[in-house]
């Protein structure tokens, strides 16, 4: 019987990744005991209409202070012994780009992962099609759980139900702190209209 605990074993790891060029995938992105995914076809940006459709080697900006959706290249495979536990990579965390759709992959769990994120740095982030945004490591327990506790939602694409939940442009704080400079330069120009009306009613009054 396999011990639980997190799984290190390149071999048993591959077969939980599903993608067409899978060794060159391991040559550049298995680091020991977790592995690196990309960025798949499909990209949302919070201000935007619809999902961007990306070719390889198409690259999109992400604005600071806006939400988007990001999913994988790579297809998750999953036993129902088995979970998966995932992350930005520190590379863009250190950026500003944070995920906040959830740290796990359910047992039984078939098909791509959509990132849900937002960026919360000063400037916009560029990411590229095939670049190595996430990271994933798996953890195997004791015993498997019921198939019907499956996930119902596999993913190969953005589905439109999550695209409205983040649709339209965040208030965020370079925003705000945009539209408070442009009420303190009105601000300058009322505060010196009035000082010079005041200035001459009191001198029309001394005269």
């Amino acid at each position: 019987m396999l011990k639980p605990g997190i799984i290190a074993d390149e071999n048993k790891i591959k077969e939980f990744i599903e993608c067409t060029d899978i060794n060159d995938v391991w040559y550049e992105s298995f680091e020991g005991w977790k592995l690196n995914l990309r960025l798949g076809n499909e990209v949302y940006l919070s201000s935007e209409e619809l999902p961007k459709v990306l070719e390889k080697g198409d690259v999109v900006s992400i604005r600071s202070g806006e939400f988007a959706l990001l999913i994988t290249e790579e297809k998750i495979k999953l036993p129902f012994n088995v979970m998966g536990f995932i992350s930005m990579r520190f590379s863009f965390k250190r950026k500003g780009l944070i995920n906040v759709s959830g740290f796990h992959v359910d047992p039984g769990y078939y098909g791509k992962l959509i990132f849900s994120v937002y960026n919360a740095g000063p400037n916009d982030i560029v990411v590229r099609r095939c670049d190595s945004l996430f990271m994933i490591f798996f953890e195997r327990f004791e015993n498997k759980i019921s198939e019907s506790y499956k996930q119902k939602e596999n993913y190969e694409n953005i589905p439109s139900s999550m695209i409205t939940d983040i649709k339209g442009r965040s208030v965020t704080l370079s925003n705000n702190a945009v539209k408070i400079e442009k009420l303190e330069f009105y601000f300058k120009i009322l505060l010196g209209v009035v000082i010079a009306m005041v200035t001459l009613v009191v001198k029309g009054l001394l005269e």
